[in-house]
């Protein structure tokens, strides 16, 4: 990714969109592997976060063997780079309300990011990747340059939508050939400047390209695949097509993929 071609809008992207100071609060006491208690009380003080993030824990998503009715039951069962993503998860839904509805309907657009963080966790746990729940909220934040890009560039946007849906082609690759770079680009260079953890920059960036990932290629092929079907399950595409490479890296063929999509839809269903 090239800063110098990217937009001039993104020269202060926490201007733009930013996330809540809570999950920064969080973020540094999980890095500092503070206490329970510490964690908790951070958390339960934003009461509209806490009721999303007691949703997402007792979703299909996370399992959970009895209803999680406190913060603090919560980081005791899941542990607090769970709770970490699940509070990162929590944050960014207020961001997508931003969305003006003549680009596209923002409650698809969330159902979607949802559907690739719960397709994405359902693989890495088929794959028994360790920290599945973390790949959750690679797949969910997937999106997020278009975020900045339906708010800033909502003209643009819809003159290439339409143009996707006419020629029947990638919008990743129009948007690259006429304005220089794409959500991609706009969504790695934002998680870098909030400075999230180690590989969900890189995955947003490269999850069209997994290939070019380096050390974090295995995760991005699997949000690669998620971010693939995640289209199919909301009808934004007719038929999945996946990169080689991403099948290869992760010794699947595509007949296995789509057999383990039908396993998942129940799951995908109960969590959005």
């Amino acid at each position: 990714m090239v800063v110098e071609t990217l937009p001039i809008y993104l020269s202060n992207p926490n201007d733009l969109i930013s996330l809540p100071d809570v999950y920064f609060q969080v973020r540094d006491l999980v890095q500092q592997s503070a206490g329970t208690s510490e964690i908790s009380q951070a958390i339960a003080y934003d009461p509209a976060l806490t009721v999303r993030f007691l949703s997402i824990a007792n979703s299909a998503l996370f399992s959970p063997s009895t209803e999680i009715s406190s913060v603090s039951r919560a980081v005791t069962l899941l542990g607090t780079q769970i709770v970490h993503d699940i509070v990162l998860a929590s944050s960014v839904s207020d961001l997508f309300d931003g969305i003006p509805p003549e680009v596209i309907d923002t409650k698809t657009f969330w159902t979607q990011s949802v559907t690739c963080g719960v397709l994405a966790k359902s693989l890495a746990d088929h794959l028994d990747v360790l920290d599945s729940g973390h790949v959750f909220i690679q797949g969910l934040l997937a999106d997020i340059g278009h975020v900045l890009m339906y708010q800033h560039e909502s003209e643009k946007m819809v003159k290439i939508i339409k143009l996707a849906i006419a020629l029947g082609e990638k919008t990743h690759k129009i948007e690259l050939r006429e304005l220089g770079y794409n959500y991609c680009d706009i969504g790695g260079y934002l998680a870098e400047q909030w400075d999230l953890p180690a590989g969900i920059p890189e995955t947003i960036l490269h999850h069209q390209e997994p290939a070019l990932a380096g050390e974090h290629t295995y995760e991005t092929s699997i949000i690669h695949i998620a971010r693939v079907l995640s289209e199919f399950s909301t009808a934004s595409i007719v038929a999945p097509t996946f990169d080689s490479s991403a099948l290869s890296t992760l010794k699947l063929a595509e007949e296995e993929v789509l057999s383990l999509y039908e396993q998942w839809t129940a799951a995908v269903n109960e969590t959005v």
